[in-house]
Parts: C-alpha cells; sequence; structure tokens
C-alpha cells in the first residue's frame, strides 16, 4: 500500500501555542468517536496509530506528557527543542473510491519548530563565515534600530590595541543582550536567546543576560561576526570563528531549515491578544520574524537560493501555508463573529503572503484547547484567570475590543488582556473542546478551505 505522507511544520511567534495545537489536534485524530471534530460532511478518521521516528535526530513530540498536562489544567511548557510527530490514519472517503487513493493511507509528518531559530536562516545559507560576518553586519547597519546597537560593538573592537576572542565575544554578547532587551528579533545565533537546553534569556538587564549565555553551542565554541578588515589584521581568528561557526551551522542550523524547505505545508500560529497587549514595538518585531522567514522561503530571495543548492531541496516543494490566529477563546465574541480577529491576521501577514504568489494560503480563527465561557455582560467572558485566582475559580472578567485595524502606535497594556487556565477533560479519552481545527485540518491535508 502507497503511503501518502504530508509533512507539516509548525511555527509561532508570539506564544502562538504551538505545543497545545499540536496536542489537540492530535488528540481529535487519534480519539475521533470521542471528538467533535467535522473536517467533512461525512468524512470519519479511524485506524490512527503512532508512527516511530526514523532517527533520533529530532526529540519525540511529547504528544501524552501535553495531554495530561491540559487535563490537570496547566498548559504545558513552551516549546523550547524542534520535535517530530508522526502518525497514519485512514479516511472514510477514500474507502468506496474507485481512484488511486484506495490504495492509500494517510500519514502526517509534524515538525515543531521554535520561532527563535528564524534568526539562523544567514547561518544556514552561508558555508564560509566571513560571508555571513559580511552579510550580518551589513543588515544591522541598513537598519536603525539595529545600527544603534551595533556602534558600540564596532567602537569596542577598534578601539582594542590587541584583538582577541574574549573581547569579540564579551562585546558582541552584550549587542545581542541589548536587542533582546529591546525586543528585537534578530539574535544569532540563536541559541544566546533560546539554548540548546531549552533555557530561554529573560533577564531584563543586558549585563545580566550578557553574563549568562553562550553565542554559539556553547561556552567553548563560540562566534560573532567582525569586520573584514579587523580579521584581516589579526588572522589568526579566522580559523577559530570558522570552526566555532561550521559545528553551529551543521549542529543547528543546517538540520533545520532542511525540514523546513522540504515541508509541504507550513503552518504559522499568532497570537493577537498578545501582540495587542504587549505594544507596537511587540508588534513591529514579530511581524519582522514572519518576513525574515518568508525571505528564507522565496524562491529568488538570495537565502532561498543559497539553501536551495547547498540543502540539495527541489524547490517548490511547498505546496500551502496556514496562518492562523490562535486563542480565539480570549476575544470578545462579537470580534470574531464580525470578522475582526481574521482581519488583523490577514493584514498583518499580507506582505509575506505576498512574498510567495504560487503559494495556496488561507487564514484561520482558532482555540485549540478552548477554556472560557460567554458572559451574560457585554465585553466580558468567565475563565478560570491565570493571576490573582488561588483557588482557581471561574471568574467573570473584562475583555477589550478589537481594533478595526491595526493601530498606529500603542503602548503596552493599552489592551489589556488576561491570561487564563486551560479547560480540558480529565478523560483522556475525550479531546479538548477546541473551535476550528477542523477546518485547519481539512486545509493542510489538501482538501478545500471549509
Amino acid at each position: 500500500m502507497f503511503d501518502a505522507r504530508e509533512k507539516i511544520a509548525v511555527t509561532g511567534i508570539a506564544g502562538g501555542g504551538k505545543t497545545v495545537f499540536l496536542t489537540s489536534l492530535i488528540a481529535q485524530l487519534a480519539e475521533f468517536d470521542s471528538a467533535d471534530f467535522n473536517p467533512g460532511s461525512s468524512l470519519k478518521i479511524h485506524n490512527f496509530r503512532e508512527l516511530a521516528l526514523k532517527s533520533n535526530k529530532w526529540n519525540k513530540f511529547k504528544f501524552d506528557h501535553y495531554r495530561e498536562a491540559l487535563s490537570r489544567g496547566i498548559w504545558p511548557e513552551k516549546t523550547v527543542a524542534s520535535a517530530k510527530y508522526i502518525c497514519s490514519y485512514s479516511r472514510s472517503d477514500w474507502e468506496n473510491s474507485f481512484s488511486l487513493n484506495r490504495f492509500c493511507s494517510q500519514s502526517l509528518e509534524f515538525f515543531d519548530f521554535p520561532g527563535e531559530r528564524i534568526a539562523d536562516g544567514a547561518i544556514a545559507a552561508y558555508r564560509n563565515y566571513s560571508e555571513w560576518s559580511e552579510h550580518l553586519l551589513e543588515h544591522f547597519q541598513e537598519h536603525h534600530e539595529y545600527k544603534v546597537h551595533l556602534a558600540e560593538y564596532l567602537q569596542t573592537l577598534a578601539s582594542t590595541e590587541q584583538l582577541e576572542l574574549p573581547v569579540i565575544i564579551s562585546a558582541y554578547k552584550l549587542l545581542l543582550a541589548r536587542l533582546i532587551s529591546d525586543y528585537k528579533p534578530l539574535v544569532t545565533p540563536s541559541t544566546f536567546l533560546l539554548d540548546t537546553n531549552g533555557k530561554v534569556a529573560r533577564k531584563a538587564d543586558a549585563g545580566e543576560i550578557a553574563a549568562d549565555r553562550n553565542c554559539g553551542l556553547d561556552s567553548t565554541s563560540e562566534f560573532a561576526p567582525v569586520p573584514a578588515n579587523l580579521l584581516e589584521q589579526n588572522p589568526a581568528l579566522l580559523p577559530v570563528l570558522q570552526q566555532a561557526y561550521n559545528d553551529y551551522r551543521h549542529q543547528i542550523a543546517l538540520p533545520l531549515f532542511k525540514e523546513i524547505l522540504s515541508a509541504d505545508t507550513l503552518v504559522i500560529l499568532i497570537d493577537i491578544p498578545s501582540l495587542l497587549a504587549g505594544g507596537v514595538d511587540r508588534y513591529n518585531d514579530n511581524r519582522q520574524i514572519l518576513l525574515d522567514l518568508f525571505e528564507s522561503l522565496h524562491s529568488d530571495s538570495m537565502l532561498n537560493r543559497i539553501l536551495q543548492q547547498l540543502i540539495g531541496i527541489f524547490t517548490g516543494k511547498l505546496k500551502r501555508v496556514a496562518f492562523v490566529a490562535t486563542k480565539m477563546d480570549m476575544v470578545d465574541r462579537e470580534d470574531i463573529e464580525n470578522g475582526k480577529l481574521r482581519g488583523l491576521l490577514k493584514l498583518m501577514t499580507q506582505r509575506a503572503r505576498r512574498t510567495l504568489p504560487d503559494i495556496d494560503f488561507s487564514w484561520f480563527t482558532c482555540s485549540a484547547c478552548y477554556s472560557t465561557r460567554q458572559s451574560d455582560k457585554p465585553h466580558h467572558l468567565i475563565g478560570r484567570l491565570y493571576l490573582n485566582n488561588p483557588a482557581k475559580e471561574w471568574m467573570e472578567y473584562p475583555v477589550p475590543k478589537l481594533p478595526d485595524l491595526w493601530p498606529e502606535s500603542w503602548d503596552y497594556n493599552d489592551y489589556p488582556f488576561y491570561s487564563i487556565l486551560p479547560n480540558a477533560p480529565r478523560n483522556m479519552q475525550i479531546p479538548p473542546n477546541h473551535s476550528g481545527l477542523d477546518r485547519i485540518f481539512n486545509f493542510i491535508t489538501g482538501g478545500a478551505d471549509a
């Protein structure tokens, strides 16, 4: 029997909820008979089974662990490492078909990766450290928000009488720490922001962040961009930096982008309530992460051309992209029904969408684990608030109205959305309540956008 496998890469920005999204979607498929899941008017899913990973290159997505956390009213931990989950199932719409589909089994290969790793696209693209260094410094020079921080780094290097690796690494760490403090997305190598153990840089003070992080695989294999004239004046530095760069590139950057560029479908989860609550700077920087990702996917872009040559992947593998506005249960019902949530999603992503004009795109609103109730009071919901609720009781709370368009400017907490706790069945046979997962499943497996 032929295996019709769809490879689906899932990522998100601003805490989009990838772990919960995948956990709930897998639960709907695995427990289809107990699920409120309708991908088609008569489509039934059966014979679901998890398949073993073919290699140990990636972690296995811990579905059982995450589903159990939801059953206890706890949100699963943030995605901190790339992971895979492969499953197969049968579809009732193929059983009576006289087409080749009748002799196929359908399998899905999900690849879940942290959005922070997108910043390493240029590392994957450039084999040569010097070319990457020149590219990154030029990028920083061309963007004012980065140029301000770059100036002090370059001044430190230029004013050092004897340029040595510890001086370079220390100065670059401070540069990256300041970018993190200013919520700038291009933090590369990305292990400075999200290390290989899954620890995220969270301290507000740039000096504290710099002292606690590595810019490379570990403290013994760090690298940073250095202007070409300084490398010429200090030739002993180049082989050391090249080796650290090579190690990182082959262990972190190349494997990740090989998976991304070989995907049939890309699902991008966007938490619009968090973007509104975080202010315009957070919105701008997360949108830039999105644009950077699509630049690496665009077949005519420099990054994509180099990546395709190096990795050897046929250009045009990507068939469809789903933009998903998650956590719709945090939004006032009126703003869902009047299309404001989906409208904001489309406005945020239209430029990225135009980067790939030949790809099938669709926009969805979704809640993978619906955890609020409607209140009788306008612009209020009922949920178990995460903060100031030690008994974890259901409480009525206000919900800000969504704007018609993204505002020209807004400050932190101008849109105060409350964090809530999950409400999933304790009975593991019954999948979490959801909204929109069936429509997304239909699209990412090649069906029509219902």
